[in-house]
């Protein structure tokens, strides 16, 4: 049974690994055109190849008509650091398509490391049989898929945000490595560094933080000499970041793939909500989660409370800023963790129907295949049913995000909390 067991397992994952090495062989983009039929590694071309390319050779990438004008992109250079130019720059020394796949192979790396560090935290035995199986899965899920197929750097920071959160109590761990990581994409970082201080990290943080000022200070020294000094970088950097959200894809209203907070209301208003409002959404959402997890450093040992606090840090991430579907990928370990049913350790559970409630709505994004182009173009545009395919990820976040906050201050599913209780038999 056992090995019948690991050649599913290890089947399952060369199927799903054959079928997206013939996407990328059948749609990868091309280097000097842009076609719609060659949209894979787009985003590895857009934010990360070309950035790097030009931050290489002595430009300024963040300088939105010079670059977009230089080089053939769809998109302009996202708001990530300076760090993130440096940590990426040998991708620019490669070929376009050599830098692609090289990137393609290694996302297929860091997937099955996730999924081995995903096992290693719920105490499971990352062997072959389940650390395939569960690779599986990641790559065949839509944030999964969505991530390997446009290239993105999304595993790099799930990465940051679980050993952040999960060694964060120790200074001298790889924690503020981690955090200092975490800083180059700053809709992870900024809320990381708010919810690791609200569970008593603030020693952790300010060490991750320096390391992060360090780092990103050298990496800014070149850009700022080639934007003429540091606040001409600023004004160019604030230039992107005004500009990207004119795009479709970003827009809150017309984007299909955002899941966070933000554009769940926008849809539903019919208009974008403006600055003060996503200001006020940010400040709640970091707020509730920030005091329940002060609750939980208060009242539970650390032991039992790092998967909860991972999970909801990762919704509180995913909710209070912007994300696309592909950050959902930062489920990986709270649904782990749930269908493993090891949600808390040290004898402390919850209810069997709150556990199969919470993981039927953080799997929603996982299996929402129909929020995307392929399937929507069918649909009228701000339709019912366009509404509800591009709402639905959010508001199952949303849900599961307030029933998280119920269990972190509940009585009854502190400490002294009984085991999981399994439905009644026939």
């Amino acid at each position: 049974m056992g090995k019948l067991k690991a050649v599913l397992s290890v089947g399952a994952f060369a199927a799903v690994l054959a079928i997206l090495s013939f996407r990328v062989a059948i749609g990868m983009n091309v280097p000097g055109r842009i076609l719609p039929d060659e949209w894979v590694f787009t985003d590895f071309r857009d934010a990360v190849y070309y950035p790097v390319v030009s931050f290489l050779s002595g430009e300024n990438p963040y300088e939105f008509e010079a670059y977009t004008k230089k080089y053939v992109v769809l998109c302009p250079f996202a708001p990530y650091s300076p760090l993130f130019l440096l940590v990426h720059s040998p991708f620019g020394l490669l070929p376009q398509e050599t830098a692609q796949l090289t990137h393609f192979v290694l996302s297929i790396v860091l997937s099955v490391g996730l999924a081995a560090l995903c096992l290693k935290f719920c105490g499971q035995r990352p062997d072959v049989t389940t650390v395939c199986g569960l690779t599986a899965l990641i790559m065949v899920s839509r944030p999964g898929q969505f991530n390997l197929l446009i290239g993105q750097t999304t595993l790099e920071f799930v990465f940051a945000v679980y050993v952040a959160i999960w060694t964060g109590s120790r200074v001298t761990s790889l924690a503020p490595f981690a955090v200092a990581a975490a800083t180059m994409k700053p809709t992870f970082g900024f809320p990381l560094v708010i919810l690791m201080v609200c569970q008593g990290r603030l020693r952790t943080v300010l060490t991750g933080l320096g390391a992060a000022a360090i780092a990103t200070g050298a990496a800014m020294i070149p850009v700022a000499r080639a934007a003429g000094g540091i606040p001409e970088l600023i004004v160019s950097m604030w230039e992107t970041y005004r500009n990207t959200p004119n795009l479709p894809a970003v827009d809150p209203v017309t984007s299909m793939e955002r899941v966070d907070a933000v554009a769940f209301l926008s849809r539903l208003w019919g208009s974008p909500l403006g600055f003060g409002v996503e200001l006020v959404v940010f400040t709640a959402t970091m707020t509730a989660a920030g005091a329940a997890l002060w609750h939980v450093h208060r009242r539970w040992d650390e032991e039992s409370a790092r998967l909860f606090n991972i999970s909801i840090s990762c919704l509180a991430i995913l909710l209070a800023v912007y994300q696309k579907q592909y950050g959902a990928l930062l489920l990986t370990l709270p649904l782990a963790s749930l269908a493993f049913g090891c949600w808390f350790k040290a004898g402390q559970s919850i209810s069997w129907t709150m556990r199969w409630t919470l993981l039927v709505l953080l799997a929603v994004p996982a299996v929402n295949f129909l929020a995307g182009w392929r399937a929507l173009h069918h649909f009228e545009e701000r339709g019912l049913a366009w509404l509800t395919i591009t709402s639905v990820n959010g508001g199952a976040l949303i849900i599961a995000f307030l029933l998280h906050l119920i269990l972190a201050f509940s009585r009854k599913h502190g400490p002294s909390v009984q085991t999981p209780t399994e439905p009644p038999s026939s």
